[in-house]
């Protein structure tokens, strides 16, 4: 299969919080989180769960693995979401530069999606990590490797 763009990977609309740090946000907003509150004239967290369902979606209907590329905040959402939890919960799921992840399937129960892997340096994961499983039976479990392309900014 060809790599193609996926415009639904993009990095979170900051709106009007685009080029400022976190602690800038908070320091006139006390409290704010991007995961509950979103950004003015950006996206919502409404709209940003509905882009990683639109993706999850679409990730279901693909037989294999896929790798995807992203940014660290929208791999917390679509993580959240994979597994059936609100975008509020994506800010537990801190994603660092270059990180990798797996989204998958529990091999014993295909229909239960989980997290494989978190937030893992790839020079440190033996090869076995990155394999894919197939689970007893008819159950193949399906892999969605996600690799974090945060830049060292945070927002």
């Amino acid at each position: 299969m060809e790599a193609k763009i996926e415009p639904d990977l993009s990095e979170w609309d900051y709106g009007d919080y685009e080029g400022q740090r976190s602690d800038e946000v908070i320091a006139q907003r006390p409290g704010w989180t991007i995961f509950r509150d979103g950004c003015p004239n950006g996206e919502t967290p409404a709209a940003i769960s509905n882009r990683a369902d639109r993706l999850i979606t679409r990730l279901l209907t693909i037989e294999g693995n896929v790798a995807l590329f992203s940014h660290g905040q929208f791999g917390a959402v679509l993580a959240a979401r994979w597994i059936g939890l609100e975008v509020i919960e994506g800010q537990h799921l801190l994603l660092g530069p270059a990180s990798l992840s797996i989204l998958g399937n529990n091999p014993r129960h295909p229909d239960v999606r989980i997290i494989s892997l978190w937030n893992a340096n790839p020079t440190y994961l033996p090869r076995k990590c990155l394999s894919v499983e197939t689970g007893s039976g008819a159950a193949v479990s399906r892999r969605i490797l996600t690799i974090s392309a945060n830049q060292a900014r945070s927002i």
